[in-house]
């Protein structure tokens, strides 16, 4: 993949899951954000013993629970295929993908701003992640706007 495909594709899944942040913060936010929260302590626990794939793994199923708890049946059909791809990316760039503190700390903030039904705050701590992971996969620093 090039960094303009890589970018499009952190592009769409950040306009989809911001989207996902909305209907989550009407709903029933404190269970999606203990849900997504469980889901931190699965990447602190394979951080813990070092297991990148298991790392790599439980970051996708909390992108993926994200749009799903969202309820939109619609945003977890484009989002799965967007996941596919970007599991694509990474299996290709795993030994340039940086993964540390700061990353699960990226996610426990997504997941506390949802807990807190504090909407914008997600959005922007989404999208703040993903700046981040698009800098970690890309060469460039080109930004993501949606």
């Amino acid at each position: 993949m090039t960094d303009a495909e890589i970018r499009d594709m952190y592009v769409l899944r950040t306009a989809i899951e911001s989207a996902a942040c909305k209907l989550l913060v009407r709903a029933d936010h404190v269970a999606a954000g203990k849900e997504l929260l469980t889901q931190v302590s699965e990447m602190e626990n394979a951080a813990a013993i070092g297991n990148r794939a298991a790392m790599s793994d439980a970051d996708m199923v909390f992108h993926e629970r994200l749009v799903a708890l969202s309820g939109s049946r619609r945003f977890a059909r484009i989002h799965s295929t967007l996941m596919t791809k970007t599991r694509m990316c990474l299996t290709v760039l795993q030994d340039s993908y940086r993964v540390d503190g700061e990353w699960i700390a990226e996610h426990r903030g997504i997941a506390e701003a949802v807990f807190n039904g504090d909407g914008p705050l997600a959005e922007s701590r989404l999208s703040d992640h993903a700046e981040a992971a698009l800098a970690r996969l890309t060469d460039s620093t080109a930004s993501i706007s949606v």
